[in-house]
């Protein structure tokens, strides 16, 4: 959640004084110098005392540079840093949006949002840490091709002092040289690998239905493929989803994160049109069949959102989306999609 003043504050930042003439930047490859694998060393605040860790991160594009991912592995003593965050581009705003998750619990953090100017990417939120209002500052600054520094930090006083909490500093590598770091040994439930069978590349026939919750049996036809990556040893996985038809063409990210507390999986998509990611969706597989569940507003009134993973051992395979105005008593198809090798 962000205050009023603080999203007013970024929002003027970005507009042009008097007389000026207003030149849309193109953001989107900001982040460019990221590409790639990196050794990482930090320094983290623990209790007061600054510790020291080396590790792996590695970065990559999505919808040809208006998203990417980071994925960091990093042993800190007798825990273990296994995180991503992912970034994606409001074109319209000029602005960047960076969602974080670790992997010990699988939720995503509320984004970070802002921009680079003269070589330097500064990024806040707005957070309650210990029943305290806390604004968090995340920079990327001294990007040459092979290193770069970041540096997280937190204000009690509205950003008129910052307290540095995580600093690390960048290295290419040859990932060919690279031996990633293994988390400890967990259990690894059935749930873990829910969505096992969907790793690599496919092909997509989407339908979606015109009107929503007002079925109106017209539909829109679109084509394209999907592109399903895994991270965190396949405790997490990213879908890349590229469809046109006669009409539309769309861009989504899927981002699907293992929660290890409750054996269930959370389902959250993001469009290429302000790189929003939504509300989760919470759900687990049985017996082939997966289904995910949330609470949306739609033209101002609460409804249930539903999707469907059907028969994931067979191929094609088949999922559905749907929605419910009247506490799931009937459903309304929204989306109709198959998928083939």
């Amino acid at each position: 959640m962000k205050t009023f003043a603080f999203a007013l504050i970024l929002l003027l930042s970005g507009l042009p004084s008097a007389g000026q003439a207003f030149v849309p930047r193109d953001g989107s490859h900001d982040f460019d110098f990221s590409f790639g694998t990196w050794h990482t060393h930090v320094k983290h605040l623990v209790d007061g005392s600054w510790q020291t860790a080396d590790g792996i991160v590695t970065a990559h594009t999505f919808w040809h540079g208006k998203a990417n991912m980071e994925e960091l592995e990093i042993p800190m003593g007798s825990s273990y840093l296994e995180g991503m965050t992912l970034r994606t581009y409001d074109p319209a705003a000029q602005q960047w949006k960076l969602y974080f998750a670790d992997s010990r619990d699988g939720q995503v953090d509320d984004p970070a949002v802002g921009e680079f100017s003269n070589g330097r990417g500064a990024f806040y939120s707005y957070d309650i840490e210990d029943g305290k209002a806390t604004y968090v500052r995340q920079v990327y600054y001294d990007a040459t091709p092979t290193s770069y520094k970041f540096e997280q930090a937190f204000s009690w006083d509205a950003g008129k002092t910052w307290h540095p909490n995580f600093v690390a500093a960048l290295d290419r590598v040859d990932p060919s040289t690279v031996r990633v770091p293994q988390p400890p040994h967990v259990n690894e439930p059935a749930q873990q690998h829910g969505f096992d069978w969907q790793f690599g590349s496919w092909k997509i026939h989407m339908r979606r239905q015109l009107g929503a919750l007002t079925p109106s049996a017209r539909w829109a036809d679109l084509d394209g493929t999907v592109k399903v990556e895994k991270f965190w040893n396949g405790r997490a996985n990213i879908a890349e989803i590229e469809c046109s038809g006669p009409a539309s063409s769309v861009e989504i990210l899927a981002l699907r994160l293992y929660l290890p507390q409750t054996h269930q999986w959370t389902l959250a998509f993001a469009g290429s049109g302000d790189g929003t990611l939504g509300a989760p969706m919470y759900g687990s597989f049985k017996n082939g069949r997966g289904e995910f569940y949330d609470q949306e507003s739609y033209n101002g009134r609460a409804i249930l959102d539903k999707f469907v993973f059907f028969d994931t051992a067979k191929t094609p395979t088949r999922d559905e989306e749907y929605f419910s105005e009247d506490a799931g008593k009937t459903w309304v198809v929204a989306f109709d999609n198959y998928q083939t090798r």
